[in-house]
């Protein structure tokens, strides 16, 4: 495709950070069934309000995201208009809203050692919905870390291998047997071998 037609058909361009080497924490919540009404007037009591903790151990920008699923994850007959979902960063002028997926906030500087509050409000009464959430925190300097300020123990989700180191464990399993195959062949032709042998 040439620049020209991109530009033509293209609608948006979105561009990922290499973090390959950055450090990150995150809190993550399963089926939250948690009994915390939210206060804010567009969500209301019907929806679930957290409050979580990021703290940055040296001075750097933190990237602070919300995240839930996305819409695409449920058959088009199976969604159910919401609420908006938020999330705050104390001390910020405005709540940032979304309906699904992820929001992140711009970055915020932090100095060493410095916790900065984050209230973040779901709406789980939709029907069909799967109440599942996340705040993630990135940051290339140092560590920074993300607590619930109730205490709550972050869920985990299983550990999926990145596809080449699975073709790679695939192709060790596969090839072994064959290296077994192979001795026993040569062990037994060996065999033959002496038992051919002239004496």
């Amino acid at each position: 495709m040439t620049v020209e037609d991109y530009h033509k058909q293209g609608v948006s361009t979105v561009i990922s950070y290499d973090t390959t080497d950055w450090f990150y924490d995150y809190f993550l919540m399963l089926d939250d069934q948690t009994d915390s009404p939210g206060s804010w007037s567009w969500c209301g009591e019907t929806c679930t309000r957290h409050t979580l903790e990021v703290t940055s151990d040296v001075d750097q920008d933190v990237y602070v995201t919300a995240q839930t699923w996305e819409s695409r994850t449920q058959p088009t007959e199976c969604r159910k208009e919401n609420k908006i979902h938020s999330i705050y960063r104390d001390g910020d002028f405005r709540v940032a809203m979304f309906k699904d997926g992820a929001y992140q906030i711009d970055p915020i500087s932090f100095k060493a050692g410095q916790t900065i509050n984050f209230i973040v409000e779901w709406d789980w009464e939709r029907e069909n919905v799967t109440p599942d959430w996340s705040i993630t925190a990135w940051a290339e300097q140092g560590t920074v870390k993300v607590t619930h300020v109730d205490g709550l123990t972050s869920d985990k989700l299983p550990l999926i291998t990145p596809r080449d180191e699975a073709a790679k464990e695939e192709q060790k399993s596969s090839e072994a047997p064959a290296a077994s195959e192979k001795s026993s062949s040569e062990a037994a032709t060996a065999a033959t071998e002496e038992t051919l042998a002239p004496e």
